[in-house]
């Protein structure tokens, strides 16, 4: 159960990253917008303005590491900006970019459930939804950490504890008592994988089973608990 938990925060945190990198997605297009207006003026009066657009290159490469993009630039010196999938993210009045970090994540929280809200360029409706058409960047990258790659890990360790129960549960049908007993009561427990959680017996902290090996002669010659091990 722990390590699920630590999954499902991992991925909480991969979010609120996904948050941060929105962020600066806003404050880059925000100041490309402001180096568009200054180029243009001030070519337009004949300054030179050099500086300006390497400014803004510079601003340009940092979000090309973030997200997917394309770009041109037009007779005027402005610069328009857009993603790969063609949503535009600078031109005249770049868009606004949000997303909004979920508070907590269970392993059955998902994007395309809507648990998990989208990344959007504009208004917050479907289309503007841009989280299933990222293809490189830092972006891509965390969103396949949260949603694939984690998640899939998930998923083994269910297996995993699958499989412990089963091969537990056979050991523990082959098992005999020591020393021998006349007569005999009990019960034993094996829950779900889906649970996250493996327990032995009640619910009590006592509970634990014996496991030992015996040589040729019946003798006792090695012994352990499964809380031991």
């Amino acid at each position: 159960q722990g390590m699920s938990k630590t999954i499902q925060e991992l991925r909480l945190q991969t979010d609120q990253q996904i948050a941060t990198e929105i962020s600066e997605i806003s404050r880059i297009t925000a100041r490309v917008d402001t180096l568009n207006d200054e180029i243009i003026a001030n070519g337009t009066v004949g300054r030179d303005v050099t500086d300006l657009k390497d400014q803004r290159d510079l601003e340009i490469d940092n979000l090309a590491k973030i997200v997917d993009i394309a770009y041109f630039s037009r007779s005027d010196g402005d610069v328009v900006v857009f993603t790969q999938g063609g949503h535009t993210l600078i031109d005249t009045v770049p868009p606004a970019v949000a997303h909004t970090p979920a508070s907590s994540l269970t392993a059955t929280s998902t994007h395309e459930e809507g648990d998990i809200t989208g990344i959007y360029v504009g208004t917050q409706i479907a289309r503007n939804d841009i989280t299933e058409d990222l293809r490189s960047g830092n972006l891509k990258g965390l969103v396949d950490l949260r949603d694939s790659i984690l998640p899939d890990l998930h998923g083994q360790l269910d297996h995993l504890a699958a499989k412990m129960r089963d091969t537990i549960n056979q050991i523990h049908n082959r098992g005999t008592t020591f020393p021998g007993h006349q007569e005999m009561t009990g019960t034993r427990e094996f829950i779900a994988s889906s649970t996250q959680t493996l327990k032995v017996g009640s619910s009590t902290t006592d509970d634990d089973v014996a496991m030992l090996l015996s040589d040729s002669s019946g003798d006792q010659s090695v012994k352990t608990t499964l809380k031991a091990m």
